[in-house]
């Protein structure tokens, strides 16, 4: 931990930052909250996730005893995630991606729900899109996989007890992509079992910066396997999310050269959701080879021109 915060009285809201590489944004992502929080009920943690940068310096320059520093190697924003919830004190916990920023109110709104009681909380976003579209997007229902909870489930529009963060198990560690998604049917479960005392404003109280990334058949691979095991009970409810994500899988293993596998994942998806034409094409391209990788310098959306990939 950088700074030392004795002086200071026990927050409310603890903001966990993770951040790797990101040392000329971060500075903005933390200054958002700080600035939004006059009457120090924040404690603002950033977990450095193996940066090569000068992040230290970034931190440093701040100068705020409420902004802790949590150094660690590369392990992914999950476990970088789980730690800075170890690392912090406050009875409820908010996540922020190191590009994004809060906007005024946002500290307020999350510091009075965690006074009036409640265990899980959102609020609606402003979306900022690398094509220069900007949209609201506000708290909706979710699937039966998420047990048809209503919020905003993304890194700056939620925060939960620590009780609740506790219980549902934490990010799933290890898991590099969606595991947001992963982490709410975890929350979702944790829901179905006690009920949780839930929510959301309708109100934009954070900007997110969307940014496209290339397809990785390895990274949905590896992740979406890693979520069919660890969220097998949830996904039993929704048969068709349950089938996207096994066509998700499929299409990555096929992309991978493992067409027996792809064969299994797609045959699945098509038994969980029959009239879903897509899968069976997909199996098809799976099991006669055309799924080809994406080559050098291609984009991620002529990749899904050449052999369909799940748009979810």
């Amino acid at each position: 931990m950088s700074q030392s915060q004795n002086w200071l009285p026990v927050p409310t809201l603890s903001v966990i930052i993770p951040v790797h590489d990101r040392a000329l944004t971060v500075a903005h992502a933390i200054c958002s909250v700080l600035n939004d929080d006059p009457e120090n009920a924040v404690e603002v943690v950033v977990v450095d996730d193996g940066s090569t940068d000068n992040i230290v310096a970034a931190i440093d320059a701040i100068g705020d005893p409420r902004v802790i520093l949590c150094r660690r190697s590369h392990a992914g924003v999950a476990v970088a995630r789980n730690a800075g919830v170890a690392a912090s004190s406050a009875p409820f916990v908010a996540f922020l991606d190191s590009d994004d920023a809060i906007e005024p109110g946002w500290v307020h709104a999350f510091v009075q729900a965690s006074i009036d009681g409640f265990e899980l909380f959102s609020c609606a976003t402003h979306e900022r899109r690398p094509d220069g579209r900007s949209t609201v997007e506000a708290p909706s229902m979710y699937g039966a996989a998420y047990a048809g909870l209503t919020l905003r489930f993304q890194a700056g529009a939620f925060g939960l007890s620590r009780s609740a963060f506790a219980e549902s198990g934490g990010y799933l560690a290890g898991l590099k992509h969606g595991e947001g998604s992963q982490f709410l049917m975890s929350v979702a479960e944790l829901h179905l079992r006690r009920g949780l005392r839930i929510g959301w404003t309708d109100q934009p109280l954070v900007t997110i910066n969307r940014r496209d990334r290339p397809y990785d058949a390895a990274l949905y691979y590896e992740s979406g396997k890693a979520t069919l095991l660890a969220s097998s009970v949830m996904l039993a409810r929704d048969r068709v999310g349950h089938a996207r994500l096994l066509s998700i899988v499929g299409v990555a293993a096929s992309r991978l050269g493992k067409r027996r596998e792809a064969a299994g994942f797609l045959s699945r998806a098509i038994w969980k959701d029959p009239l879903q034409w897509r899968h069976s094409a997909r199996l098809i391209r799976a099991v006669v080879g055309s799924a080809k990788p994406r080559t050098a310098g291609e984009s991620a959306e002529q990749a899904t021109a050449r052999s369909p990939v799940p748009r979810s």
